[in-house]
């Protein structure tokens, strides 16, 4: 996902750059370009902000934002060729729309090149005080979720590892251990929580792909009502 939104983000900086650097060396009828790159650059920023308040779907977002990254290198390319001259007469001059396009090309193979080496999670995470649930495709650093657990308490534990090295660590602000694993398979077991108090449940992931789900199981007492008692007066009988 990172890897995605990187390559919108670089076609839109190349853009305005190019737009800025004409304003800079032709500042008489290109002055404007400044406040065009500014806008256009407060325009994405504002509109991705606001789509990612409203709107629940990442490839949503990303799609409109290609859509406003399309629309300004479609600008700067425009721009390049009306305003990029030559002083060399009857040499033949090379195409400016192609110039732009080889340097957006080779950024991003240049950011291709980087992130895929740097992705650290692609997944999702759900997290409140019954349950913990990550769900990666990619794991190559550490996620974690806090649960208030009191002791006797049972965390019901579900491991499915497709690939890759998973470590898995559950303690308390303490530093009391309920659980460590390293390196662990697919399994399902029981936690049984010793000590109360704030329990970490982290998920360490090297080039990983699974699902690992911590659910904390209803105490008996939880279930059980108390049922008022009624105090009688007893009397002999005689």
């Amino acid at each position: 996902m990172s890897l995605v939104e990187r390559i919108a983000a670089l076609a839109l900086h190349i853009s305005l750059s190019v737009l800025v650097w004409f304003a800079a060396k032709n500042k008489r009828k290109c002055f404007w370009f400044y406040p065009l790159a500014l806008l256009l650059h407060a325009a994405v920023n504002a509109i991705a902000v606001i789509l990612s308040r409203y709107v629940l779907s990442m490839w949503i977002i990303l799609f409109v934002i290609y859509i406003m990254a399309a629309f300004c290198v479609a600008i700067a390319i425009k721009v390049w060729k009306k305003y990029s001259t030559s002083n060399v007469n009857n040499v033949k001059t090379i195409n400016p729309g192609s110039v732009l396009s080889i340097i957006i090309l080779f950024a991003l193979i240049i950011s291709i090149a980087g992130c895929s080496q740097n992705v650290t999670f692609s997944g999702s995470k759900t997290s409140n005080d019954n349950q913990f649930l990550v769900d990666f495709d990619i794991l190559n650093t550490t996620v974690n979720s806090e649960m208030l657990l009191l002791e006797g308490e049972t965390i019901e534990t579900t491991i499915d590892i497709k690939k890759g090295k998973v470590d898995i660590m559950v303690e308390n602000e303490n530093g009391k251990v309920a659980y460590r694993g390293n390196d662990v398979r697919s399994c399902n077991f029981t936690i049984e929580i010793e000590e109360a108090g704030t329990h970490t449940f982290s998920v360490t992931g090297y080039k990983a792909k699974g699902v690992i789900y911590f659910k904390k199981l209803t105490s008996i007492s939880e279930n059980v009502s108390i049922l008022p008692v009624e105090l009688f007066e007893t009397t002999d009988i005689q």
